[in-house]
């Protein structure tokens, strides 16, 4: 039954395939400000398995974080290891591994499609997910500075400011922010976010716990209301805000230092 998709889907709990499966075992590591994720692909179709082979299609993984809107397709070898870094996500992770479309095919054939597509004219669009395997959510633990952007949001504007909601939005000029885009889940993407993130934070706790303390419900006021009660017990007479920002953000500020060691030399050792 043609439920979802205009095409067919090896999937579980889907007739398309009559007589194919597709596996992967996903195992991670969380390390750090690092997210190793690892997996092997299994699966039974001669005529996917040739795509695969010929380049038209590619294993992959869906990476989806609903809380920081992040979607994206990596495409992977049979037996992979993805690094992400987890200052790119937030809360909970949906991986999904599977196939995907690297060209269209038309008139696709296979002999383990079932009587409906076997009787039709199947076309598999560029970019079309045609197989996925068991989805795998993750929860990712709590590190020393609560995953950046569970409080902090970066927003394309006009200069650099910041405004506070229900998380900080950073404004940043366009051709910054586009940088940010194109480096937020690369290694070196933590550098990027602790560059602007530090300052912001910060002027925030400078504003709001050291001038004038007060109560708030948004939620970067309780994630950091909390982080500051478990790390000084309640006492900042003898904090600065500088102070609290780098203890808080402690984590994020040692794995940049840590990538700016590897690549760089020891000058950059935090």
């Amino acid at each position: 039954m043609r439920d979802y998709y205009p095409y067919p889907k090896l999937q579980k709990n889907s007739d398309d395939y009559v007589s194919s499966f597709i596996d992967c075992e996903i195992n991670y590591i969380e390390s750090g400000g690092h997210l190793v994720i690892q997996g092997t692909f299994q699966i039974s179709d001669e005529e996917l398995e040739n795509m695969i082979l010929e380049g038209n299609a590619s294993f992959c993984l869906l990476i989806e974080c609903s809380a920081t809107n992040h979607r994206e397709v990596v495409k992977t070898p049979a037996s992979f290891s993805c690094n992400l870094i987890k200052a790119g996500y937030s809360e909970k992770l949906l991986l999904t591994p599977g196939i995907i479309m690297n060209e269209e095919i038309k008139g696709y054939r296979n002999k383990s499609l079932n009587d409906e597509y076997q009787d039709s004219y199947v076309i598999l669009p560029a970019g079309a997910m045609i197989a996925e395997s068991e989805q795998y959510e993750l929860t990712l633990l709590r590190n020393s500075y609560e995953n950046v952007e569970s409080i902090c949001k970066f927003i394309k504007g006009k200069k650099y400011d910041y405004r506070l909601g229900d998380r900080i939005e950073i404004e940043l000029p366009e051709k910054v922010y586009d940088s940010y885009l194109s480096l937020r889940t690369k290694e070196c993407g933590q550098i990027f976010t602790s560059m602007y993130a530090v300052p912001v934070i910060q002027a925030v706790i400078q504003e709001h716990w050291i001038d004038d303390k007060n109560d708030c419900s948004d939620r970067w006021h309780i994630i950091l209301d909390e982080k500051i009660k478990d790390m000084f017990n309640g006492d900042l007479s003898r904090c600065s805000a500088f102070d609290i920002a780098v203890e808080i953000l402690e984590g994020l500020m040692s794995d940049s230092s840590e990538y700016l060691s590897k690549h760089y030399g020891e000058a950059y050792e935090y």
